[in-house]
């Protein structure tokens, strides 16, 4: 995402001057062009937001609630929720395998 917002949308955005000459760019396309300049002009702020959400997040997710809160957002995801609904949890016991202890000597040969 980085290289992303770094590299490639203000060569995009170079690519959109040449070509708009006076007209006005969608909304969301001029949205997404100030992000990039934000990130590139604030690269430090931008890395200490980041590393602050993940830490923030990562306690989040260490709670109770937070723990909660991520599983149910993690089954309501489009694509990956039915996989993981479905995949056994680590909580449900295992099938169990036939005991050999069961096998009765006098039925050895």
């Amino acid at each position: 995402m980085f290289v992303l917002m770094t590299l490639v949308i203000p060569k995009f955005k170079e690519v959109f001057q040449g070509l708009a000459e006076g007209a006005q760019l969608p909304a969301f396309t001029r949205f997404v062009m100030a992000c990039s300049d934000l990130v590139k002009d604030h690269i430090v702020w931008t890395a200490a937001g980041v590393a602050a959400f993940v830490v923030l997040f990562m306690l989040f997710k260490s709670t109770k609630f937070g723990r909660h809160v991520w599983d149910k957002f993690k089954l309501k995801m489009p694509v990956v929720g039915p996989v993981i609904s479905k995949s056994p949890s680590p909580a449900s016991p295992a099938p169990s395998a036939p005991s050999s202890a069961a096998v009765s000597p006098s039925s050895r040969p």
